[in-house]
């Protein structure tokens, strides 16, 4: 992974730009430009300077447009980029827009400053010409793998597995039992995770559903099924239990809806299988939560013997966050119901150690996201660069902040320093 810097003119060149800023990207490596800065030709030289030393790579998009001039400068911003990436012998790839076929609008009026600079670029480089966006993502990304190769990929989840031990330690405690039964006990278990939206409760279930494997106990050579079930739009608790029956045996290839017929194929898959299905709050009412009740009855009727797999019924309840003033305080009654329904169905299967309802997925305290830092599988893609300080920098105002975004802050925090411990 290294930084790659982009350099043209802006407006001109505006979706241009997004598209060598995405084909960089594809290739695991970091672009950086004016998008950094703002959405203005008037930069500050000296930041744009500073970031072309700091790069592997120079793109060059050039089209009609000699661009800013900036006080005290004969040169435009763009061409004081070009010469500043010559000057370190950073290797500089240029890309010219036809010749003709440009549109009047997007010229300069005056073409004389322009004309010189493309006709310099022609004499000193093999420069490319685009006809259109993808065109010039495609060279773009030819070019810069020939020169670079490929990045190092930072894996997608990585970012979204800070500070979530609480959550994964509920779901292995309750398959340690599940383990601890022993071949008697046939029972499913059923688990509810449950989040607010910024919290990324789909990212959290992901994790699970790589992990699953290892969380069931699974020998690796029988990996685990996995199956997404619909969570019913139904009215009424019994056919929002029958809707999640039929919906279920048909992505089983179950013979028949009913408990009994969807054990008897869980029975045949002999493998480990998690079946999971997502509940909105915002499509709460008051017969969702015997719905809940009935399709955990529903599952703790599948008997499914401890040497066919584990099987797992996950319900991840995604409480929507409140929009606008009209509509907060309904989506707060419903989400404190169905908190209350939880703590309810938790209440009522106390007593058994197959209904495991985790902790709800909270703000991220700073020292989780240390943590983080300092783990394996972090460190060894910065190789050892410290990460703590940047950290610090990202909870200067808040001591928790929720998952996602930042998850978005740990992702560029890991870019930049991948992308500096292999300058």
């Amino acid at each position: 992974m290294a930084l790659v810097y982009i350099s043209s003119t802006y407006q001109d060149l505006r979706d241009h730009r997004t598209g060598v800023h995405e084909a960089v990207k594809r290739l695991h490596h970091v672009p950086i430009g004016m998008e950094d800065y703002q959405a203005s030709e008037k930069r500050p030289l000296d930041r744009c300077l500073e970031d072309v030393r700091r790069c592997r790579a120079y793109i060059g998009v050039i089209a009609w447009r000699y661009g800013f001039i900036p006080r005290g400068q004969r040169d435009s911003i763009t061409s004081l980029e070009y010469q500043e990436a010559g000057r370190h012998s950073i290797p500089r790839l240029m890309f010219l827009s036809p010749d003709s076929d440009w549109p009047a609008t997007l010229r300069d009026a005056n073409n004389q400053r322009i004309t010189g600079f493309r006709d310099e670029l022609r004499q000193r480089h093999i420069c490319d010409t685009f006809e259109s966006v993808k065109d010039l993502q495609y060279k773009v990304a030819a070019s810069l793998k020939h020169e670079l190769g490929d990045g190092i990929a930072i894996p997608p989840l990585l970012p979204f597995r800070c500070d979530r031990e609480d959550q994964y330690s509920d779901l292995t405690t309750a398959m340690d039992a599940r383990r601890a039964a022993g071949a008697t006990d046939h029972s499913v278990t059923v688990a509810f995770a449950s989040g607010m939206e910024p919290q990324a409760l789909n990212k959290f279930v992901q994790c699970v559903q790589a992990d699953a494997t290892t969380l069931l106990g699974a020998h690796p050579e029988n990996p685990c099924a996995w199956f997404d079930v619909p969570w019913p739009t139904d009215a009424s608790a019994a056919s929002i239990q029958g809707a999640f029956l039929r919906t279920l045996a048909r992505r089983l290839s179950a013979s028949e809806p009913t408990p009994a017929g969807i054990a008897a194929r869980l029975r045949a898959l002999n493998a480990p299988t998690i079946i999971h299905s997502r509940v909105f709050t915002d499509r709460w009412s008051m017969e969702s939560e015997l719905a809940l009740h009935a399709i955990v009855s529903a599952c703790r009727e599948l008997q499914v013997p401890s040497h066919h797999g584990a099987v797992v019924v996950l319900l991840s309840i995604d409480y929507r966050e409140p929009q606008g003033l009209l509509g907060r305080y309904g989506t707060v009654k419903r989400n404190r119901q169905v908190q209350d329904a939880l703590a309810g169905i938790g209440s009522h299967w106390k007593d058994c150690p197959h209904v495991v309802i985790a902790r709800e997925l909270r703000d991220v305290e700073r020292f989780h996201a240390e943590t983080w830092a300092d783990g394996e599988a972090v460190q060894e893609l910065v190789q050892g660069a410290d990460m703590r300080t940047d950290i610090g920098k990202i909870f200067t105002a808040l001591q928790a902040q929720p998952m996602r975004p930042l998850a978005a802050k740990l992702r560029s925090l890991l870019e930049w320093k991948i992308s500096e411990s292999r300058r």
